[in-house]
């Protein structure tokens, strides 16, 4: 009887062990006072955009934030990117841009760098600088050591380019017409490498190791890329409201949704999508942004909220 009982439990303690516990959203009180319909976070700096104002944090957890910097633009600010360098860089709807400070609010501390370029959304991937443009294509900088933004190529696709992710040796870019793939091989001669995928207008994308999210209206269409240059149509995700944003943190894929709140997926080693869980309180979420095992969450009425997610 005794074994037949530690069987029972060891068997029990196994199944455990193996289950997929459900992680949860947790409301931890704090937000901040600020307007936004963009946020990032990434070596302890918080940018907030809204229209053509940028708002710049430093932090040190989720109790102590400063605001360095509130600017103002010629432009509306289309993509933001917290650099390794600790620099914020922004993709704006303008060539020639210029900034002023907002006086009304008061900013301390050490004033964090930004800098603007022309574009739609911008990308750091090790020292390289890659900029999407809904004309131009792709235009790739060369940060290096110095931080120097030198222009190393320009990649001009017909139909412009609304969005990239990168894969070395590939980018993955969204379109009007679907996702084209650029070979950067020789970064200083991109080359167009396969055929552009042909589908839907593609104004989002995001990357899992061998998964391409990409978003076309209320539809999130989930690809294979694990042959270069060959996009291979997966499972297809519909949602009743417009997707605003899909952002990966982990093994984990965010939906944001705007009214429909918030909808996170995990993605399991077989390349498969399970739903983890939903959040909306009826306010209209922007965007999200992440801190450890903490999310910020943009809405509508002026707050960031700051949730636990465990």
């Amino acid at each position: 009887m005794k074994r037949l009982f530690l069987l029972l439990l060891i068997s029990n303690i196994f199944l455990l062990l193996q289950a997929n516990f459900s992680k949860y959203l947790w409301d931890t009180g704090r937000e901040l006072d600020v307007r936004g319909e963009m946020v990032e976070h990434r070596n302890n700096i918080l940018a907030v955009s809204s229209g053509n104002e940028l708002f710049v944090y430093s932090m040190f957890d989720i109790y102590n934030f400063t605001l360095n910097g509130a600017y103002t633009f010629n432009d509306r600010i289309n993509d933001i990117e917290i650099l390794t360098s600790k620099k914020v860089a922004l993709a704006l709807n303008t060539i020639a841009s210029s900034k002023t400070n907002i006086d009304s609010l008061d900013t301390t501390g050490r004033k964090i760098e930004v800098r603007a370029y022309n574009g739609n959304q911008i990308v750091q991937d090790g020292t390289l600088l890659y900029l999407a443009h809904g004309d131009n294509g792709l235009t790739v900088y060369d940060m290096g050591s110095n931080l120097s933004n030198e222009i190393i190529s320009n990649y001009h696709h017909d139909w412009g380019l609304n969005t990239l992710a990168v894969k070395w040796p590939l980018v993955y870019a969204g379109n009007a017409h679907g996702v084209a793939s650029i070979n950067l091989s020789n970064v200083r001669h991109p080359m167009p490498f396969g055929q552009n995928y042909n589908v839907f207008e593609c104004n989002k994308i995001a990357l899992y190791d061998d998964l391409l999210f990409a978003v076309s209206n209320r539809t999130l269409n989930i690809m294979d890329i694990s042959i270069a240059g060959k996009i291979k149509e997966g499972e297809v995700l519909y949602f009743p409201y417009t997707i605003r944003n899909i952002k990966v943190s982990g093994n984990e894929l965010f939906v944001i949704l705007g009214q429909g709140g918030l909808e996170i997926y995990k993605i399991n080693s077989d390349n498969s999508l399970s739903h983890a869980t939903s959040y909306n309180d009826g306010r209209y979420l922007y965007d999200v942004s992440f801190y450890q095992d903490y999310i910020f969450m943009l809405h509508e009425d002026r707050k960031l909220r700051i949730f636990q997610y465990r």
